[in-house]
């Protein structure tokens, strides 16, 4: 029914732009080794916590990353250190209570969308 394990894009350290836009992607730790990732769109996808995501954190080049409509993202804490992430859509993650960790390691931070969070 689609797309439901990333790890086999481990090794793809020059991937720019990956959209797995309603994919049933529950976890994207694979994707640590995407050091050029610049783009992420994981819109309404199974994402669920922090750890799920964990992985992000070594995406060192990760400019927008869009987790929009993850009903089940419930901590984004694993985002606190993204120094690159410009961009960040959080609308309609309807769990996200906490977003005060962003503030002191995403310093490049421009956008932050909490529409409906």
């Amino acid at each position: 029914r689609g797309v439901t394990d990333v790890s086999a894009l481990a090794g793809c350290g020059a991937l720019h732009t990956l959209v797995l836009t309603e994919s049933e992607v529950m976890d994207v730790s694979a994707l640590s080794g995407c050091v050029a990732l610049h783009t992420l769109q994981l819109s309404k996808c199974r994402v669920r916590h922090a750890t799920d995501i964990s992985g992000l954190a070594d995406c060192v080049a990760l400019h927008t990353l869009d987790l929009s409509d993850c009903y089940g993202l419930f901590h984004i804490s694993a985002l606190a250190g993204s120094a690159t992430l410009h961009t960040l859509n959080l609308s309609r993650c309807y769990s996200v209570v906490e977003v005060s960790e962003l503030a002191a390691g995403c310093t490049a931070l421009h956008t932050l969308n909490l529409h409906h969070t």
